[in-house]
């Protein structure tokens, strides 16, 4: 079949193919210089918030009479124990009793050390020890003269100089307080109290 088209349609059916040419290329341009999509937001992820560790007050754990002596350190008779405030520099004088046992109590973080324990005279004087505990006991009569006697006690934090006596008045049971290590451990909790309170909820 043949299809028969004006010549004075020629003309314009030939300006619609360029036309419809012209704006396919348009669309095809125009597609082509589209943007390229936006990234997406990133993911931010909240980071852990890091207080400061504040430590249980040590003078919480301390009897009355303990925290009353801290800055003033005196020896302190609480019912049978007898309390000295502890010095490397100091020596303390022990009254011991024949028949009697006199019990030594170390901190409970140390322990003496092997080799740690020397007495001047071990002949008249009974000495038994634990890792943590010395017991003290004079062998001669009550009134027996020169029954005074050194005990030296090294611990793997410490070292205790005594001077043990002989006598009617004595101490069942000594221990030590040490008023410089909680001064230090209280003033690290007072910087930690405060610094925490500088700190964003």
């Amino acid at each position: 079949m043949k299809f028969w088209v004006d010549n004075n349609l020629k003309p314009a059916i030939g300006l619609m193919a360029v036309l419809a040419l012209y704006i396919a290329c348009l669309s095809l341009f125009g597609c082509a210089m589209q943007p390229p999509p936006a990234p997406p937001d990133p993911i931010v992820v909240p980071q852990p918030v890091h207080h400061t560790f504040v430590p249980p007050n040590p003078l919480d754990s301390l009897s009355p009479a303990v925290r009353a002596n801290l800055h003033n350190p005196t020896i302190i008779h609480q019912g049978v124990t007898t309390l000295f405030p502890y010095s490397p520099d100091a020596q303390y004088v022990i009254g011991c009793r024949p028949l009697r046992l006199t019990s030594i109590k170390l901190n409970p973080d140390e322990h003496i050390k092997k080799h740690g324990l020397s007495i001047g005279d071990s002949e008249r004087w009974k000495v038994e020890a634990t890792d943590q505990e010395v017991r003290i006991k004079p062998l001669a009569p009550l009134g027996t003269k020169e029954m005074t006697t050194d005990l030296d006690i090294a611990t793997d934090k410490r070292t205790y100089l005594i001077v043990l006596r002989s006598q009617a008045n004595y101490s069942p049971s000594v221990a030590w307080y040490y008023p410089a290590d909680e001064l230090v451990m209280y003033a690290a909790y007072q910087l930690a109290v405060k610094a925490r309170a500088q700190e964003a909820p």
